[in-house]
């Protein structure tokens, strides 16, 4: 029997709006009608994909039940299309539908839907909040228009709007999708100068631009900063995100020494959970961050062909472990075979080739049934076709 939670029908503006409809006129409490408030329009737009579509939801709302026209009040002063209402219409803007065509023209349309609902909160309300902008702003990181977004950004700082964290985040989003690291750092540096407060989640994106642009030296000296607390005058404590962030620049630089280093670092438990506080010594004492599949599977994508083994052959050990157990998945297998690979199409020596073919032949026995898949069996077929061996690739 086929469940509705996963019919996009029920997922339709249709289905949405004849629940709301329903809701009005089908269901009774007593002798009172089931009214909706704000958070029953906000629901109704919490399903709605693409602007266009929820811009006509809110079309409908401002028509049915706003201070204009026949207004369904709460306790009749007030209307209950508010801002939180307008906020879940422009969040829309940036959500994309299922079908390859229409996710193309949403997210198109999105950005400027997003401006066209603030424009008209301007002239005729509700205000626009701090919420309110940093919807846009991810509209228009969602649709690559990070101009627009600065622009929005730069009339903010201007007006006697006030700026909070809460409107940075989407932008240093937008310049990891961009790769453009100069801009994420002024922001950043924006953030200091306005005194507001940098989150993980600030500097998580900031490091995900970074390692985007390949670069590990900037990555690694924004952590040791953040270790020691002088991301402006904050303490902000990196967790497991921001230090795989850190392996991914140095596996992106190709630089498998730092990575290798800030790997063995982790395991030795330099980095710590930042502690929580309460009372309770047990839940308020810090506890030390350990790698896991991601931290391991990134420096294998940068290592040499013997590192790589040597890394599996770690992981399959950890079972052993009573904590920090990190084993192996096709991923892993993956990654150490194709850096099989690279080292033989850079290699010039026919001995050395054939001994990174049978490491490569050694990291797909060592894959076995649970771990071997399209992608594991295609590494291992494109290593044996660059040495040559398509006696090995065919079998």
């Amino acid at each position: 029997e086929k469940s509705w939670e996963n019919d996009s029908n029920y997922r339709s503006i249709e289905f949405l709006l004849s629940l709301l409809h329903e809701m009005e006129h089908g269901y009774f409490c007593g002798k009172h009608l089931v009214r909706p408030n704000s958070y029953t329009l906000t629901a109704v737009l919490l399903g709605v994909d693409g602007g266009l579509d929820a811009l006509k939801v809110l079309d409908r709302f401002e028509k049915d039940y706003g201070n204009d026209g026949g207004a369904r009040t709460v306790d009749d002063n007030d209307g209950i299309v508010t801002v939180q209402v307008y906020n879940a219409a422009i969040s829309a803007c940036s959500r994309s539908k299922n079908n390859s065509a229409e996710k193309r023209v949403s997210r198109i349309d999105g950005w400027q839907v997003a401006l066209s609902i603030l424009q008209r909160m301007r002239r005729y309300g509700p205000s626009p909040n701090d919420q309110t902008y940093a919807n846009i702003l991810q509209a228009c990181a969602e649709s690559g228009q990070i101009n627009v977004a600065l622009s929005l950004l730069k009339e903010l700082q201007k007006s006697s709007f006030p700026l909070t964290s809460k409107i940075y985040l989407p932008l240093l989003k937008a310049c990891a999708n961009t790769r453009n690291v100069n801009v994420a750092q002024s922001l950043i540096e924006s953030m200091k100068e306005n005194s507001l407060r940098i989150t993980i989640e600030h500097m998580n994106s900031y490091l995900s631009v970074v390692a985007k642009c390949k670069e590990s030296a900037r990555a690694l000296e924004i952590l040791n900063e953040m270790f020691d607390s002088k991301v402006g005058d904050q303490a902000i404590v990196p967790n497991l995100i921001t230090l795989n962030t850190v392996l991914s620049a140095c596996a992106n630089s190709d630089d498998f020494e730092s990575a290798r280093d800030l790997l063995e670092q982790i395991k030795e438990g330099r980095f710590k959970v930042a502690a929580r506080g309460g009372t309770n010594s047990r839940k308020s004492r810090e506890d030390v961050i350990r790698p896991d599949i991601v931290s391991y599977n990134t420096v294998i994508s940068c290592a040499d062909p013997q590192m790589a083994l040597e890394l599996i052959h770690e992981m399959r050990l950890s079972r052993r472990n009573r904590d920090g157990v990190v084993l192996p998945n096709s991923v892993s297998f993956t990654n150490a075979i194709n850096r099989c690979r690279v080292f033989i199409n850079k290699s010039q020596s026919i001995d050395e080739r054939d001994a990174v073919l049978d490491i490569a032949l050694t990291l797909l026995e060592l894959a076995g049934d649970d771990n071997v898949n399209v992608y594991v069996y295609s590494a291992a077929i494109w290593t044996a076709e660059a040495v040559g061996n398509y006696q090995v690739a065919c079998s």
